[in-house]
């Protein structure tokens, strides 16, 4: 099964693997799937058809690269800090990267899986450490990455109890106090695809990907950082492509929809290449800051900021006041409407029409 049903604030979403795997974009392919597999065996054991990523939690023994990219993209536990990580958690096999064992928690129950010996072989292992450490030999890294393909193919077409000892507790999350979810089908069609290169080569990023990966409601954020690479790439980079692994962030503000995006699309925070430290005090306001941003590729910096007179007067107060758990039921409603409607505008609106470069 190479899709896996996941809800949260936005609805109901079909995730893929193959989704996985490019956010993921680097060499850990076999760790992705042994994510996948994992996540896959856990649902069915505990007899459910869709996660409920806002009712889910993990424990981990390990922090291997694929296997936590994989964990993240479905259940968004880390960012959301609902995920521990405990070195002497479990009884997995102990590799490079740790004890491979791994607890869901949810609201039907609890699943750990214990990964089996021999399932990731010793000089497997070993070389994927060489090359984290950039020890290895350009051709032996190739080598390697051809090899975790294979390897990747291999687990997919296993059962997940072929890789993992699995053990199932009835230990489960409360199920109250869901948020609400926000139902919303915009047309966003009119979004073209992002084209980002890392070191597997050049992929293609889909808006519904960024929409999918987002696991709240802060639309409009959403659609301002597609316009945000959209001006990077056609007013600045002269249509090339996004490079994850050069380009830096800085921004002025922390909000959820466009941090998720800058994560999504280039890796920046959990490749830590973002940061949240530009004081503009003249770019229009939110929530969490100020709308100015910069991006830096090599020697090469483009400072941009939000233009002025897009957003309602009482954007940043009425945020303020919502998040601050302050807010009335009617400033409630306002805000969260201002977060969708806002995003339906910028829709159809050139890049160049919403924000400025400061030289």
């Amino acid at each position: 099964m190479t899709e896996l049903v996941v809800n949260d604030r936005q609805g109901r979403k079909i995730l893929k693997f193959q989704d996985a795997l490019q956010y993921h974009g680097r060499f850990h392919r076999a760790g992705v799937a042994l994510g996948w597999k994992f996540l896959q065996a856990s649902m069915q054991a505990l007899e459910i058809d869709e996660l409920q990523r806002f009712r889910s939690s993990l424990i981990v023994g390990a922090t291997p690269p694929g296997v936590v990219d994989c964990l993240e993209f479905v259940t968004r536990a880390f960012s959301r800090q609902r995920a521990i990580f405990d070195p002497g958690f479990g009884s997995g096999a102990c590799k490079c990267s740790g004890i491979l064992s791994f607890s869901l928690r949810t609201t039907a129950g609890t699943v750990t899986g214990h990964l089996r010996d021999g399932v990731i072989p010793d000089d497997f292992a070993a070389t994927a450490k060489r090359i984290d450490a950039g020890l290895c030999p350009p051709a032996e890294a190739l080598a390697w990455q051809q090899r975790s393909d294979a390897l990747a193919q291999s687990f997919m077409e296993q059962r997940g109890e072929d890789l993992y000892q699995f053990d199932v507790g009835s230990e489960a999350m409360d199920p109250k106090g869901q948020p609400d979810v926000f139902a919303f089908t915009p047309d966003t069609s009119s979004l073209q695809d992002l084209r980002v290169r890392d070191g597997i080569g050049e992929i293609t990023i889909p808006f519904q990907g960024m929409m999918d990966f987002h696991d709240k409601d802060h639309f409009a954020g959403i659609v301002l950082a597609h316009k945000l690479f959209t001006y990077l790439v056609y007013h600045c980079w002269q249509g090339e492509s996004l490079d994850r692994d050069e380009i830096h962030v800085r921004c002025g503000l922390n909000p959820p929809g466009l941090i998720d995006c800058f994560e999504y699309v280039l890796r920046a925070g959990s490749r830590r290449r973002c940061s949240s430290t530009i004081s503009d005090m003249s770019a229009p306001k939110s929530p969490f800051g100020s709308f100015s941003f910069q991006f830096s590729r090599g020697d090469d910096t483009v400072s941009l900021r939000l233009k002025d007179g897009l957003l309602p007067e009482d954007f940043a107060s009425i945020g303020k006041k919502v998040n601050a758990g302050l807010a009335s039921e009617k400033e409630i409603t306002r805000w969260n409407t201002y977060k969708f409607e806002i995003g339906k505008v910028l829709i159809d609106m050139k890049s160049e029409d919403i924000l400025d470069r400061i030289d």
